[in-house]
């Protein structure tokens, strides 16, 4: 059940006593303040989160990319990134109205695009809120500039495919469609300062596999998501080997901040990780080996990527989950 579709009756405590630990609305933004005033209050009393995906509909319908200088370019309807900021704007707002009644009422916003949202939210810290975001991968690494045919990392970006040699592949992949959509060099260099300073607490992938179907259609028409799962620790290892972002910080983005997340524990709280006898989660990677991306490589059914043939480095080698493994690289 998602915020999007709750009400004042909805059956939250009873969904807390089977296991849940937390309520998102996923891809749907939650349009009623209302509603989510009511969702903050109810999940808050019982000490969970409410996940949001911060997005006005009303700037987005038919929206097709990044509102900007590739978009006008490419014909693309622009995605604006008031969009995604005025959302943040309130959702901040609503969640300090909710505090006065209920003290632990905590709001995450998920895979936060723009520098301006992660300034809302930089700034909702500051003055002692208990809000919480995350950035992805490809909101890190990659830029509107693949949409045009580009392939270079968003720190290598500089706005305009077209003034070098950087364009490489085809314009409109529709595997590069997502929600919300890939941004702005300074945007994406954004992104990278907020989990350097902790203003995102976690990298998730918002891994969203599609079939051939949904996604071998024109750009405009082609499903949101990526298939990021997989290519998530490669592409961020891009990131620490050209320097932007330490490995240190890297993995704890990608493990204890999650884990921090979602039992409401932050950097300044300490880490969440590993407990000795407890079982583990746990993932083994070879940081010194590369692999290419393949479609035949690739586990998950959606090959929805536009990594494929890119080298990447760290070859994961095995996955623990609750203390069994979960994968297990096959021999080289």
């Amino acid at each position: 059940m998602t915020p999007s579709n709750l009400n004042v009756t909805a059956a939250l405590g009873e969904l807390a006593d089977a296991g849940v630990i937390g309520f998102s609305d996923d891809g749907s933004p939650v349009r009623s303040a209302s509603i989510l005033r009511s969702a903050l209050a109810y999940a808050g009393a019982l000490g969970l989160p409410v996940i949001e995906h911060a997005e006005e509909r009303s700037l987005t319908d038919g929206a097709e990319a990044n509102d900007g200088f590739v978009a006008t370019v490419l014909g693309l309807r622009g995605w604006p990134a008031a969009a995604e900021e005025m959302e943040v704007a309130r959702d901040i707002a609503i969640l300090g109205d909710v505090l006065r009644d209920v003290p632990s009422a905590r709001l995450h916003l998920t895979h936060l695009s723009t520098g301006g949202a992660l300034e809302l939210v930089r700034r909702a810290k500051a003055a002692g809120l208990p809000v919480t975001c995350d950035v992805t991968p490809h909101h890190l690494a990659l830029t509107d500039e693949w949409i045009a045919g580009a392939r270079r990392w968003a720190w290598d970006a500089s706005g305009d495919p077209w003034s070098d040699d950087s364009i490489t592949a085809g314009p409109y992949d529709p595997s590069l469609r997502v929600n919300p959509p890939l941004r702005a060099p300074s945007d994406a260099a954004a992104c990278l300062a907020a989990l350097l300073d902790g203003t995102a607490d976690a990298i998730a992938t918002d891994h969203a596999p599609h079939t051939e179907v949904d996604k071998a259609v024109e750009f405009g028409q082609a499903a949101n998501g990526i298939s990021g799962l997989e290519t998530a620790l490669g592409v961020v290892l891009a990131a620490v080997d050209a320097g932007r972002l330490p490995l240190l910080r890297a993995v704890e983005a990608l493990t204890t901040g999650p884990a921090g997340v979602l039992v409401g524990r932050t950097r300044r709280d300490g880490a969440v990780g590993l407990v000795e006898g407890a079982a583990a989660d746990l993932v083994v990677f070879d940081r010194s080996e590369r692999w290419t991306v393949s479609a035949d490589g690739l586990a998950s059914r959606g090959k929805n990527t536009p990594l494929l043939g890119m080298e990447l480095a760290g070859r994961v080698l095995v996955t623990l989950a609750a203390g069994r493994i979960a994968y297990e690289a096959p021999e080289a």
